[in-house]
Order: C-alpha cells, then sequence, then structure tokens
C-alpha cells in the first residue's frame, strides 16, 4: 500500500512541485514558493544560482512525463519550449527514461545499459 500511497502524493502534488520547479528555473530563491520568502542576504554565488536554474529547467520535461504516467493531469503547461527546439544531434545524447509496474519503477536507459533509478 506505501507504492500506492507515494503515487498518489506525486499525482495530487505534481502541480505545486512544478510550479515551485519554475520559479527555481527563473531565478526564485529556494524556499519562496512556500514561504513567500525575498533574496537572502546568503544568497548563493551566481555561478551557483546559474547552475541550479538550468538543472532545474532541464529537469522538468523529465517531471512532467513522469507525473503525467502516474495520472496527473494539466501538467503540459509547465513544459518548456527550449527542448523542443533541441537538433536531432543533441537528440541522440538524451537519456530515456520509463516508468514500469504501474509507475513503481523508474529505469534509466541510456548509452551505459540500463540501470535502476
Amino acid at each position: 500500500h506505501f507504492e500506492d500511497f507515494v503515487a498518489g502524493h506525486f499525482r495530487l502534488k505534481a502541480r505545486d512541485i512544478l510550479t515551485a520547479c519554475r520559479a527555481y528555473a527563473e531565478g526564485g530563491p529556494v524556499g519562496s514558493v512556500l514561504h513567500n520568502a525575498g533574496q537572502s542576504s546568503r544568497s548563493a554565488p551566481a555561478t551557483n544560482q546559474k547552475e541550479f536554474q538550468s538543472a532545474v529547467s532541464r529537469m522538468m520535461n523529465t517531471l512532467i512525463a513522469f507525473f503525467t504516467k502516474n495520472g496527473s493531469t494539466n501538467c503540459e503547461d509547465f513544459r518548456s519550449q527550449e527542448l523542443y527546439s533541441l537538433s536531432a544531434a543533441a537528440t541522440v545524447n538524451l537519456e530515456t527514461f520509463k516508468i514500469e509496474s504501474a509507475g513503481t519503477k523508474l529505469t534509466q536507459v541510456g548509452s551505459y545499459g540500463v540501470n535502476e533509478v
């Protein structure tokens, strides 16, 4: 029953998670979406912030795919248009993910074989 509980949690919270991801990808400080926090005086160096923004942005389309596969709805408006414009060569290098066993097992399929995540 725990797997169903976890799947249900992410099904219900997908939009909240994606809202936070979008805010972080646009430069919002971590925690600000839930706690209305402004920029802190101890903000991370600009390089770290840009790397974090980029990583979150790249991960969002994957999250959308997982959430949709898990039964979440209305996630498509969060999809990044940047990934649609990738060249074919770059797309070949992207790793492919699939969800097995009704969304309970995540498997990463890449150039190094298959890894359970």
